[in-house]
């Protein structure tokens, strides 16, 4: 199977070199150095006590790459809108679209009457390069660091859920996933389990951008659990609104978090690494669905104004 993983970041630097060792056919987009680091000594992944240093095709020309079986989104959320125009040669009438991203991607609600997050794609620019027709969401409960461009230091988490709002078939990709030592599980309501994944992100990340912690003091009785908790709750009456209930408790939930240790969210370390967080998606998203809903986000909406005011001031945004 012909893959491209788009962004060889922590997740997809991860993603790629396991398919690439279960025998897919893989390549990568990437440009500066990890572009440099990927071409000269290929990937690097450190995973469960073992090594693994991957050569796969890598350009940071989506042409030059070509049309493929599957195409994996592992960039974050504020730059895929202006990417996504530049991945069309990438992507033919039977390309698998698979996002692996936090939070809510602007296919959450295909085939749902045409409604659509208006603050993840606002122009439509994504759905006319990616249409959500051959989209496939990828819930991923795995972590993983970059310590240096193109070497990833990945946890012990392997779990993939896939799913397809449109219908995608998803046997050949499953089981390149597997193939590449994945734990994979396939889903008939994504939604659900991409909202359930929220619940984590959501709740965790902004407290961690604000405060620095790490999600073991932020789930802890003496830390933030009390606000955590907090957003999960108004973050399953959105999702109730729309008729998603819990894949998972709460008190689920926070367990799932916990056992993750001194773990370092995905937000906090971007703000670590200089790059814009992750604000529509997690955040932005959920206010513009309680809204059209009528449910109210008083806290989301708090912790969204006091994360973009931090990212303002670093210079992010």
């Amino acid at each position: 199977m012909k893959i491209a993983v788009i962004g060889l970041g922590a997740m997809g630097g991860m993603i790629a070199a396991l398919l690439a060792r279960g025998g897919a056919e893989v390549s990568g987009l990437a440009r500066g150095a990890t572009l440099e680091a990927v071409r000269s000594r290929g990937l690097v992944l450190d995973f469960k006590g073992e090594r693994h240093e991957t050569r796969i095709a890598v350009d940071d020309s989506p042409a030059a790459l070509g049309v493929q079986d599957a195409v994996i989104i592992a960039v974050k959320e504020p730059a895929l809108a202006g990417l996504a125009p530049s991945l069309r040669p990438m992507v033919g009438p039977e390309t698998a679209i698979v996002t692996a991203m936090n939070g809510l991607s602007w296919w959450f609600f295909h085939g749902l009457g045409g409604r659509r997050i208006a603050c993840l794609d606002p122009k439509g620019e994504i759905e006319a390069a990616l249409p959500s027709r051959q989209a496939v969401g990828a819930v991923l409960h795995l972590w993983a660091t970059v310590p240096e461009p193109g070497r990833i230091d990945a946890g012990p988490g392997d779990r993939v859920i896939l799913g397809s709002p449109g219908g995608v078939d998803l046997s050949r990709l499953a089981a390149a996933f597997e193939a590449g030592g994945f734990q994979v599980q396939r889903s008939d309501d994504i939604r659900a389990e991409v909202w359930s994944k929220l619940l984590g992100n959501l709740s965790g990340n902004p407290i961690s951008a604000v405060t620095g912690a790490t999600l073991d003091r932020i789930l802890s009785p003496d830390g933030t659990l009390e606000v955590a908790m907090a957003l999960m709750a108004e973050t399953t009456a959105v999702g109730r609104a729309i008729g998603i209930e819990p894949v998972i408790s709460l008190e689920a939930r926070v367990e799932l978090g916990r056992s993750l240790g001194a773990f370092k969210t995905s937000m906090l370390q971007d703000f670590e690494n200089g790059k814009p967080p992750e604000i529509a998606a997690l955040l932005t998203c959920v206010s513009e669905i309680g809204a059209a809903e009528g449910v109210p986000t008083p806290l989301i909406d708090a912790m969204k104004a006091v994360v973009t005011l931090r990212a303002e001031t670093a210079g992010l945004l």
